[in-house]
């Protein structure tokens, strides 16, 4: 069987990424303030030595020793800056320092401000206490009601000790005399006082 005729292939290529090569001069760049342009053979009929002269002229820079002493004074004062202005920066000390900074800070603490506040606390507790005692002397006066509720043999007791009491108050003089006298008088004696 005869071969079949190739097909050129250039069509099917795409177009290429770069484009062809350039001349310097031609070039675009993407900054396009404060570009020297070059031109080519521009400097062609001057001596090597005053191109040299001016290129070293343009560019005098110090030795790198004295830029790297520069380098560590700046990097020292701004340390010195950062810690007078804070000592327990984290950036200014490492962790231990840091953590024993802070104990020494604690153990150095003035002992006026602590009785201070013990002074204060103990104002506090005596305060606390007399309002305990307050409410002890309220507890067993009517009108105030506890936290819980009674028991079913509580009730009873209660009941049984209501019942006598009632029968004692049935048989007081002051009581047959003027009933509501004698109430208005339990009341004053035994009710909570309220301010209102």
């Amino acid at each position: 069987m005869p071969k079949a005729a190739r097909r050129p292939r250039s069509g099917a290529h795409d177009r290429p990424l770069r484009p062809k090569a350039t001349l310097p001069s031609q070039r675009e760049f993407a900054v396009t303030q404060g570009v020297e342009k070059v031109e080519l053979g521009s400097k062609a009929d001057l001596p090597a030595a005053t191109i040299l002269a001016e290129n070293s002229a343009e560019r005098v820079l110090p030795p790198k020793k004295e830029r790297l002493a520069a380098r560590h004074e700046s990097l020292l004062s701004k340390l010195s800056s950062l810690s007078n202005n804070a000592p327990h920066a984290p950036y200014a000390m490492s962790k231990s320092a840091l953590r024993r900074y802070k104990r020494k800070v604690k153990e150095g603490l003035p002992l006026a401000g602590l009785e201070a506040a013990l002074a204060e606390v103990g104002e506090e507790v005596e305060q606390e206490q007399e309002l305990r005692a307050e409410q002890k002397a309220r507890e067993g006066k009517i009108g105030e009601s506890g936290e819980k509720g009674l028991s079913s043999k509580q009730r009873k007791k209660a009941l049984e000790a209501e019942a006598k009491h009632v029968g004692a108050v049935l048989q007081d003089a002051t009581f047959r005399a003027n009933p509501f006298a004698a109430i208005r008088q339990h009341a004053a004696n035994t009710l909570e006082k309220r301010d209102i």
